[in-house]
């Protein structure tokens, strides 16, 4: 869990604009009353954003920019894994 907050510290460090941002897959994820979603959006000029928010506090959230979708769901496969290793579950999931 350490790491997975680690991840996602540095990862904020590089946040960028998802504002304008079409969601392409969209998972949320609970560990007892703690709910957070993990999101791939396709941003403007074919780049594309993985998002993390947790919603105790969405100021936290986490967005990382890649330039190809192939590498945003390559980190948000990642980032499933590790929540799922941590305890979390999926609750929901969608997909454009």
């Amino acid at each position: 869990a350490a790491a997975m907050e680690a991840q996602v510290k540095h990862a904020a460090k590089e946040t960028v604009s998802a504002a304008n941002a079409h969601p392409v897959v969209e998972w949320t994820f609970q560990r007892g009353t703690d709910t957070l979603t993990c999101q791939v959006a396709e941003a403007p000029r074919r780049s594309f954003a993985v998002a993390l928010v947790p919603h105790w506090n969405v100021r936290a959230a986490a967005v990382e920019s890649f330039g190809e979708f192939t590498s945003a769901l390559q980190r948000h496969a990642k980032l499933a894994k590790e929540l799922r290793e941590s305890g979390w579950t999926v609750r929901t999931y969608t997909a454009a």
